[in-house]
C-alpha cells in the first residue's frame, strides 16, 4: 500500500495502514515486528518519523490528523531520513505484549513539530511525503503454543489432549479435516485405532498429536485341544502375536516345542491386560502304528485315479487328507478301516493322500495323480 505521512503547508496531515492481526498477541511473550518502505519517485521530501503500533484498540478521528496519542513500539530512530527510492527499506524491532493486543496501524506518528524534514534534489512534483508499504509482519519470538505429548491408550479408553497459549482452537483428526472435533483447549477423544488429531490455532499453525490404541489382549484364544502324541512327535504351541508372553516354564517366546507329556500354559499379556489357556499333551508308544504303515498295513489305490480313490487300513481310527500341489488342504474325513473319495470332484493333477491315526500324530503320505 501507499500512504502519506506529511504534507509541506498541511498540518498534522496523515495517512495509516490500519489492520487486525490474525491471533490477538500474548502477555509477557516476545513478538519481533516490522515493515518495508520505499519512497515514492515523486516525492520531494524524506522524514526520519515512521512507526508500527500494535494495540488491543485505536481510536482517532482519521486522516488528516495525526494519531500523535499512541507510541509505536516498533519506529525508526530520529534522525535518520528515509529516502531510498531504489531499494525496500527495512523498520524492525522487539517488544514485549501487554496481552490482547489485535490491531495494528502504520505511519507517522509525531507531529509535524517532532518530525524532521529533508529536502530531495531534483525537480519533484509532489509538495509531500508518500511512501509505498510492504511486507509487514507480527512473529512471536519463541513457540507461543503448548499441547499435550504424544500418548498411548487401551481400546475403549479415552484420552485427554490439551493445548493452551492460543485464543482460538480447532481440532481435527488428520484423516477428515473438513470436520471440527472442538473448539476449546481441552479434547477429549476414544479412538478405537491408532490416530492423530491436529490442532490449528488461528495463526494457522498446526499442531499435531498422535493417540496410540493398544491392542487388548484377545478376549479368547487357544492353543488346541489336548492331545495324544506318540514317542518322539513334537508339537508346537503357538500364542497370538503383537504381546508379552509367560509360559509355565518361564519362557517368554510367542511359541514353544513340546517334547514330553505334560499341562502346558501360556500367559499373553500387553498394559491393557492379561488373557491364558491351558493344554494337557500325553504321549503313547503307539505299539504297532509304524508297523501299520510300512508293513502293508496301509492300501491307498488305485494310482493314477479317475473316479475314486480307496483307503484301507488296519483295526483304528484315522484321518485322511487331501492336499493339492499348492499345499492347500482340499478334503478330509475320519474313517475306520476303509474309505471311499470320489475323486471325479477333483482337476486332473498331483496330489497328497495323508492318513494318519486320529488320536495321534503318526502320518503316511503318498503321491497320487487324478486323470
Amino acid at each position: 500500500m501507499g500512504i502519506y505521512c506529511y504534507v509541506k503547508n498541511n498540518a498534522n496531515s496523515r495517512e495509516y495502514i490500519l489492520n487486525k492481526l490474525l491471533c490477538p498477541l500474548q502477555n509477557g511473550k516476545t513478538y519481533k515486528a516490522g515493515f518495508f518502505l520505499n519512497k515514492s519517485n515523486w516525492s520531494r521530501y524524506a522524514i526520519d518519523q515512521m512507526g508500527m503500533y500494535i494495540g488491543d484498540t485505536i481510536h482517532g478521528n482519521g486522516p488528516p490528523h495525526v494519531l500523535n496519542a499512541y507510541i509505536p513500539q516498533i519506529k525508526n530512530s530520529t534522525g535518520v531520513f528515509l529516502k531510498d527510492t531504489v531499494n525496500w527499506m527495512e523498520i524492525s524491532g522487539t517488544f514485549t505484549a501487554q496481552g490482547n493486543e489485535k490491531y495494528i496501524a502504520i505511519g507517522n506518528f509525531a507531529t509535524d513539530a517532532n518530525t524532521m524534514v529533508k529536502d530531495s534534489v531534483g525537480p519533484l512534483g509532489n509538495n509531500g511525503t508518500y511512501y509505498y508499504i510492504d511486507s509487514v509482519y507480527v512473529i512471536p519470538t519463541s513457540p507461543q503454543i503448548t499441547i499435550s505429548n504424544d500418548t498411548a491408550i487401551c481400546k475403549g479408553s479415552s484420552a485427554t489432549l490439551q493445548a493452551g497459549g492460543s485464543s482460538v482452537y480447532y481440532w481435527f483428526n488428520s484423516a477428515n479435516m473438513l470436520d471440527t472435533l472442538g473448539t476449546n483447549n481441552v479434547l477429549t477423544v476414544s479412538p478405537t485405532i491408532t490416530t492423530t488429531y491436529v490442532l490449528h490455532t488461528c495463526c494457522n499453525t498446526t499442531y499435531p498429536v498422535h493417540v496410540q490404541v493398544a491392542i487388548n489382549p484377545p478376549v479368547s484364544f487357544s492353543l488346541g485341544k489336548d492331545t495324544l502324541l506318540c514317542a518322539h512327535d513334537t508339537l508346537m504351541l503357538t500364542a497370538p502375536s503383537g504381546y508379552t508372553y509367560q509360559w509355565q516354564d518361564g519362557n517368554s517366546h510367542s511359541a514353544i516345542t513340546v517334547t514330553q507329556a505334560g499341562i502346558y500354559w501360556v500367559d499373553v499379556s500387553n498394559a491393557c491386560g492379561t488373557t491364558s489357556d491351558t493344554i494337557n499333551a500325553s504321549y503313547s508308544d503307539c505299539t504297532g502304528v509304524q508297523d501299520i504303515f510300512s508293513n502293508g498295513g496301509m492300501l491307498i489305490y488305485p494310482n493314477p485315479a479317475k473316479k475314486e480313490i480307496n483307503i484301507e487300513v488296519t483295526d483304528g481310527k484315522y484321518v485322511a487328507r487331501i492336499k493339492n500341489s499348492l499345499g492347500q488342504e482340499i478334503f478330509q474325513q475320519q474313517f475306520t478301516k476303509q474309505l471311499k473319495i470320489d475323486s471325479s470332484q477333483f482337476p486332473k493333477g498331483l496330489y497328497l493322500v495323508e492318513v494318519c491315526i486320529a488320536e495321534g500324530k503318526s502320518c503316511h503320505t503318498e503321491k497320487i495323480i487324478i486323470q
